[in-house]
């Protein structure tokens, strides 16, 4: 399995607990896509040159391993999935809203409904980053992220 992420440091932390639970049903990771089974990759959307990083980034991997089943989440695969599935009607979309169903998606696993995957590591990096918060209701000329993000969810301090 191979998992990339483009963008923010809440998508890079989406993608460890997505990665957390496939871990825990025990499916193994890669570094390298071209032989994985599986490959998912969590976008950003932010600006027009993220979408198209993100999309050449799919059609990369499509060429190289046209046996892997490539999932795409996060920003771009909410705002405009359109995109993604016009590259190959192979690529499954999961919108940020959808991106908790991704390890039962794979696994086949069924996991209890509301259920938090806690993180154990964090690939890459020597520290872990915890999402506090998640949403904005700004509406901003500039921004995307109400548009991809709009729910506001935020942890209980304690």
């Amino acid at each position: 399995m191979y998992c990339h992420t483009f963008g923010c440091k809440v998508n890079q932390y989406e993608t460890e607990v997505i990665r957390g639970a496939l871990s825990g049903t025990g499916f193994a990771f890669t570094d390298d896509y071209s032989g994985a089974d599986v490959c998912i990759i969590n976008s950003c959307s932010v600006t027009a040159e993220a979408d198209r990083k993100c999309r050449q980034f799919v059609r990369k991997i499509l060429r190289s391993n046209n046996r892997a089943r490539v999932i795409v989440t996060g920003c771009l695969a909410t705002r405009d999935p359109q995109s993604l599935m016009k590259i190959s009607a192979k690529i499954e979309v999961f919108p940020n809203s959808g991106k908790d169903m991704i390890p039962a998606s794979i696994s086949g696993c069924a996991f209890p409904e509301g259920e938090k995957f806690s993180l154990a590591a964090f690939s890459g990096h020597t520290r872990a980053f915890l999402k506090v918060q998640d949403g904005c209701d700004s509406k901003c000329t500039y921004c995307v992220i109400p548009q991809v993000r709009p729910e506001m969810i935020s942890r209980n301090p304690d």
